[in-house]
């Protein structure tokens, strides 16, 4: 081969190498980026759901009272009935 075709065909795999090695630097940059983008949403999620955690325990505390005083209420009436004191 002349001079110029062993260029060429240098330069071909040269140019093949290069542009695998940037596709694989890029897959690696868009890999990380979704790690990050991941990461993020995941921390979005916890806080999230540690403000539900908490206005699910705040409004569970009226409900308990309000169920224990219906069992009161219910078993003062049962009570009530079979002549049974409250005290």
């Amino acid at each position: 081969l002349t001079g110029i075709h062993q260029f060429y065909r240098f330069s071909g795999k040269f140019i093949g190498t290069i542009v695998g090695v940037l596709l694989c630097i890029n897959g690696k940059m868009h890999k990380k980026e979704k790690q990050a983008e991941r990461q993020a949403i995941q921390k979005q999620i916890q806080e999230i759901n540690a403000k539900r955690e908490a206005y699910i325990a705040k409004e569970s505390k009226g409900e308990q009272g309000e169920l224990k005083s219906a069992m009161v209420q219910a078993i003062k009436k049962q009570a009530a009935r079979k002549n049974y004191t409250w005290k």
